[in-house]
């Protein structure tokens, strides 16, 4: 079969700390032989199989992109104030400038990928117009689907983008819905493709006179991971909660911690890579909390559940995907203290039977494994 060659448009990927979920996606289809080629948007590198803005030169055309944003403003939110729109005539115009620079380069009959649905998809967008040869492929996620979860309750340039693309990938079922239902004119291009990741590797736990819970996310007010040290203030057993990540709240969840009963021990590891997140799991970690108030589809907890690891969170976005009645518990976004508790407690019952792990384990591998979820949308993307 023929393969078209590939251009992955990024924020930063492949350099370290930005975007480490395409890390599982190329490894899986690193063996089939695809052409790719990176295209980080954010940052500047000159080295082989990476084009970027590094070497853009060109200048973008003001009215142009003047001409793209007034497309969308019948649509926009009231209030648009002149700051945000010269902000967002700016933010068209470079990628105007842009999109010159990689109609020139990209490979006859290729696939622009872009990774995000946002400012990248203006991009994907303006290199399709110069370059009818081109298919043009986007995934969506949360932030770039979801209007409640923007700053102006808004998504600029969606229709726009939704009327040029070839194909749109939601990484949920929940989002595919949404779009579909918000959209439905552009229904038949939009499509769901899970992400996966790699087996953080399955672990048995050994010891069951202390419990050991854990999270891992990006300490901010969404995740609510306050709300988890709340609820375990009426956790009787010793504990031992493992707080994987860093952010702007985690000063807050140290000094919250701190006043928890003495029966109660939290770490705090900041930012860790994939081999450090799997070294703690393999200590044995009876559940996994996400007390999100949104999300997309959390790679945090496939990875949780591909250890055999069962799973309290939040009813919100595609998480029921994942977290069920065989990996673990749902709570509705608005629990209450005693409601969390209680999930955090009966799940980790469960997650003392490694006969249990071992379901849960299996439900990763058949829906949320890299190698046969990417391997799948690659062969699907390229044709």
């Amino acid at each position: 079969m023929n393969k078209r060659p590939i251009y992955i448009f990024t924020h930063t990927f492949p350099n370290t700390g930005g975007e480490p979920y395409l890390q599982d996606e190329i490894g899986a289809i690193a063996s089939l032989g695809y052409s790719i080629t990176f295209c980080p948007y954010g940052v500047e590198i000159k080295e082989e199989n990476i084009l970027n803005k590094g070497f853009i030169q060109q200048s973008g055309d003001s009215w142009r992109a003047i001409r793209y944003l007034l497309g969308d403003l019948f649509v926009a939110p009231l209030g648009l104030t002149i700051i945000k729109f010269r902000y967002l005539v700016a933010l068209v115009k470079e990628r105007i400038a842009a999109a010159r620079y990689y109609a020139q380069h990209i490979a006859q009959n290729a696939v622009v990928y872009t990774y995000w649905f946002d400012e990248l998809g203006v991009l994907g967008h303006e290199i399709k117009k110069l370059r009818k040869d081109i298919k043009w492929i986007s995934r969506a996620h949360g932030f770039d689907v979801y209007e409640e979860q923007s700053e102006d309750n808004f998504l600029f340039f969606k229709q726009n983008k939704l009327a040029a693309i070839d194909a749109l990938y939601m990484v949920s079922q929940n989002g595919a819905d949404y779009l579909q239902n918000q959209h439905p004119r552009y229904g038949n291009k939009i499509k769901q493709a899970y992400l996966g990741c790699k087996s953080l590797g399955f672990s048995e736990v050994q010891n069951n006179s202390v419990w050991h819970i854990t999270t891992c996310a990006y300490l901010r007010s969404i995740k609510r991971v306050d709300s988890i040290l709340d609820a375990l203030q009426g956790f009787l057993d010793p504990l031992v909660f493992h707080i994987i990540g860093d952010g702007p709240d985690l000063e807050k969840l140290k000094t919250i911690a701190a006043q928890l009963p003495a029966h109660i021990t939290c770490v705090f590891y900041g930012n860790c890579s994939k081999n450090q997140i799997a070294e703690i799991y393999a200590k044995g970690m009876h559940c996994f909390v996400n007390a999100s108030s949104s999300e997309g589809l959390p790679v945090s907890i496939m990875e949780a559940i591909s250890t055999g690891m069962p799973v309290v969170a939040t009813a919100v976005g595609g998480t029921p995907e994942i977290v069920n009645s065989i990996t673990g518990q749902l709570v509705d976004v608005n629990f209450t203290q005693q409601e969390l508790l209680t999930a955090i407690t009966q799940v980790c019952q469960k997650g003392a039977d490694n006969a249990y792990r071992k379901e849960v384990f299996n439900y990763w591998n058949k829906n949320f494994n890299a190698e046969i979820n990417y391997q799948n949308f690659y062969k699907e993307i390229s044709a």
